[in-house]
C-alpha cells in the first residue's frame, strides 16, 4: 500500500532537459523526493531553480518517494539570475535586453534547437539545453511558442545566452 505525506523542502537539483529533479525534505524523516516536470506544470509552474522551497503532497512506491501534487513554491531565498548578460566564451555583442522570438524547432534528445527573431525573422538563434537548465526553465521548447531571449554573436551565428517565458 502506498503511503502519503506532506513534504516541505528545497529543490536539490532539477534537470529541465530530462524533466525531473529532487527535493530534500527539511525534516530528514524522508529520503530525497522525486519532482517531475508534469507535476510542476499541473500546478502552473514553468520555472524552478535549485534551493526553491516547495511544499507538496508526496506518495511512496516501490521506487521511492515522488511528489504527487505541488501545494506551494517559494523562490524568495533563491539566488536570482541577474539582469546582466551572462558571460559565454566566444560570444560578442551580447544583447543587453530580452527580445521576443518564436521557437522554430527544438530536438529534446540532442538538447538544442533554434528560435526566430521577431524583428528579423530571417535570423535564427541557436539554443542549447544548458541555457534552459541554467535559466530554470522546465523545457523543452515547443514549436511556435514565443519566448524572450538575449543572444550574442558566435563563430557559427547567433547563440542564446538567456531565455525566459513571456
Amino acid at each position: 500500500m502506498n503511503t502519503t505525506a506532506t513534504v516541505i523542502g528545497r529543490v536539490k537539483w532539477f534537470d529541465s532537459v530530462h524533466g525531473y529533479g529532487f527535493i530534500v525534505p527539511n525534516d530528514n524523516e524522508l529520503p530525497d523526493v522525486l519532482l517531475h516536470r508534469n507535476v510542476l506544470l499541473e500546478a502552473g509552474i514553468t520555472r524552478i531553480l535549485p534551493q526553491t522551497m516547495v511544499t507538496a503532497e508526496a506518495v511512496s512506491s516501490d521506487k521511492g518517494w515522488r511528489v504527487s501534487k505541488v501545494l506551494e513554491v517559494d523562490d524568495s531565498t533563491v539566488e536570482q539570475i541577474d539582469d546582466k548578460p551572462s558571460v559565454v566564451v566566444g560570444l560578442v555583442n551580447v544583447t543587453p535586453e530580452f527580445e521576443p522570438a518564436v521557437v522554430k524547432w527544438y530536438n529534446v534528445p540532442r538538447g538544442y534547437g533554434f528560435v526566430k527573431r521577431v524583428r528579423e525573422p530571417q535570423l535564427d538563434i541557436f539554443v542549447h539545453a544548458t541555457v534552459l537548465e541554467r535559466c530554470g526553465l522546465l523545457g523543452p521548447l515547443i514549436e511556435g511558442h514565443t519566448v524572450l531571449v538575449r543572444h550574442g554573436q558566435g563563430n557559427k551565428g547567433l547563440t542564446a545566452v538567456d531565455l525566459r517565458m513571456p
